[in-house]
This record gives C-alpha cells, sequence and structure tokens, in this order.
C-alpha cells in the first residue's frame, strides 16, 4: 500500500505531565482500572453491560488479523505484546507466534494476563538485544505524552529488534479530547506523520499504514462510529 506524503505535524505545547511524572500517573491508573471485570480496564471504562466492549473486541482483532496477514510476515518466533494490559491480544499474538512475551508497567493488569508476562518501568525492555521478530502495541503509545519518553521507548524497541523486523502499532489520530477524572493530557493523539517522524530517527521505515473503523449496535438502533485509529506496520 503506497502511503502518499503526509503532511509535516504542528509542534505541539510542551506537556505539564511528561516523564517520570506521567510515568508514574499511568502506573497507578492503570492498576488502578485492572480490578474492573471484563475488558472494562482496556476499551470502555464506563461499559458496565460488557456488550459494547466485546463488539469493539472483535472488530479490532479482525483488524488486525487482516493487517497482519497483508504484510505476509509468515509464522513469527518471538513476539512482544508491549503494554499487553490483561492480556486481550494474547491469543491473537500466539496464533501467529511460536513464543509470545508481554510487558505492561502496571501489576495488577499483569496478574490478570495469561503467558509470559514481565513487569516494566515503561521505557527499558529486560530483552536482549535483537531476540523479537515483532513489536505489537494497541493503544499504548498515544499514552506516552511527551516525545522524550517515546523516543526512548522507541529506541528500546529498535534494540530488541531483529534487523528488519517489524513493529505493529494501533494508535488513534485527530483531536485529543479531555475526558471526566483524568488529566487533560493522560493520552494524546499523533498524527500519523508524527509517528513516521518519531520512528525514522531510529532507522525504522513505514512499510504499512491503515485506517480502521470500529461499529456495534446499540439496542435502539444502529450506531456506526468511525474511530480515528490507524494501523502502522514500521520495518526495523
Amino acid at each position: 500500500m503506497k502511503t502518499g506524503v503526509l503532511p509535516s505535524p504542528e509542534p505541539s505545547p510542551a506537556s505539564p505531565l511528561a516523564g517520570d511524572a506521567a510515568l508514574a500517573w499511568q502506573r497507578d491508573y492503570w492498576h488502578g482500572l485492572s480490578v474492573r471485570p471484563g475488558l472494562r480496564p482496556v476499551i470502555d471504562p464506563a461499559d458496565t453491560n460488557g456488550a459494547k466492549n466485546e463488539r469493539i473486541d472483535a472488530c479490532h482483532e479482525a483488524h488486525v488479523r487482516r493487517f497482519m496477514r497483508r504484510l505476509r510476515l509468515g509464522r513469527l518466533g518471538t513476539v512482544l505484546d508491549f503494554g499487553c494490559g490483561i492480556g486481550r491480544h494474547h491469543d491473537l499474538l500466539t496464533s501467529l507466534a511460536r513464543r509470545y512475551i508481554g510487558v505492561d508497567i502496571a501489576e495488577g493488569m499483569l496478574a490478570r494476563a495469561p503467558g509470559d508476562v514481565r513487569l516494566i518501568d515503561g521505557t527499558h525492555l529486560p530483552l536482549p538485544d535483537h531476540s523479537v521478530d515483532c513489536v505489537f502495541c494497541f493503544w499504548v503509545l498515544q499514552h506516552t505524552v511527551d516525545d522524550a519518553t517515546l523516543d526512548t521507548v522507541i529506541s528500546e524497541f529498535g534494540r530488541c529488534l531483529y534487523a528488519g523486523a517489524t513493529a505493529v502499532l494501533c494508535e488513534r489520530r485527530g483531536p485529543t479530547r479531555g475526558e471526566p477524572g483524568r488529566p487533560a493530557d493522560y493520552i494524546r493523539h499523533r498524527e500519523p506523520a508524527e509517528y513516521r517522524r518519531l520512528f525514522a530517527r531510529h532507522g525504522f521505515r513505514l512499510r504499512r499504514l491503515q485506517p480502521i473503523a470500529t461499529s456495534w449496535r446499540w439496542p435502539r438502533r444502529s450506531d456506526p462510529l468511525t474511530n480515528q485509529d490507524y494501523l502502522y506496520a514500521f520495518t526495523s
């Protein structure tokens, strides 16, 4: 897929919640959410009956499977699920790879996650150099609000991946809207050009970019929702 020329993003103002302070807040926030049942910790915490989250999860899985097939990566050796949360992508990723490793900053999330999961500090990965065939992260990098911290994370991706291996991510773009009970900058929606620039600093090339849409049906009406989410594949 040809991505075309992406416009350069406007510079963003410095975030007051950055670096270690941001990581500490995120760690406590996600740990607190981990006690909620079902998929509420990782999709919509307010979905009390679970129908909406299950529908979104099924849509996401279908899009990711199709995206991975189009990459033609074959059977992977080791896949790293960065920001694995409660492990909602564990079954999908283990169907694509012989070995799964999940990492997260929140102990509560990892207590619910299946497989080989490990606690991290948010930036550094407890893995040897060139030991991973694919890094996968879904709605994770958008919670790294300052570019300096994200730069460290992407550098770690490059260190752990084999040469020519792939990082697959899904992140939201468009205006960042505040949400009740959260700092205004707990999340940052970057444009595709911003991710392309940040990954290019560490030798990654954008291989594929694909927008995805999620919809679900409410009891009384059809309510399609187009989320401004993009799937990315970067080659190291």
